[in-house]
């Protein structure tokens, strides 16, 4: 009786300790990625497909990543109003090292593709409208 009771907890201690080593644990040595979007804040910043939070009023996000996780691979910055960019992560931070990453944020063009202006003058016929020295008619 003895044995088959012995027997039955080294098996399960056997299968928790299996199990334990099947899932592993999270954690480890940290390291950093510090995005730089040059912008005032509100940019939210993404990890290939992980939001990681939003730039301060400097334009900065620093974001923690374990150094011997899977690595990321991208980084993509958006903002209202800017276009969206995306960089490539090639650099990996060592335990407590910062790696900077750099996203140059571009205002969104408002409009279309051509516009117009309407001009409306008093001047004689025969005179000739410019802008900034661009010769476009010869009223």
């Amino acid at each position: 009786m003895m044995r088959k009771t012995l027997a039955i907890l080294f098996s399960a201690a056997f299968l928790v300790s299996m199990a334990a080593a099947m899932t592993g644990t999270v954690g480890g040595d940290i390291g950093y990625y510090q995005v730089n979007a040059g912008i005032d804040g509100g940019a939210t910043v993404i990890f290939d497909k992980d939001v990681k939070g939003t730039t301060g009023e400097d334009g900065s996000l620093t974001v923690d990543v374990y150094v011997t996780g899977t690595p990321y691979t991208t980084y993509t910055v958006e903002k209202q109003g800017y276009e969206t960019y995306t960089g490539k992560i090639t650099e990996y931070p060592a335990k407590g090292e910062i790696v900077q990453l750099s996203a140059t944020m571009e205002p969104q063009l408002i409009g279309g593709d051509q516009g117009y202006y309407k001009i409306t003058t008093n001047v004689p016929p025969g005179a000739n409208v410019t802008f900034d020295k661009d010769f476009k008619h010869n009223r």
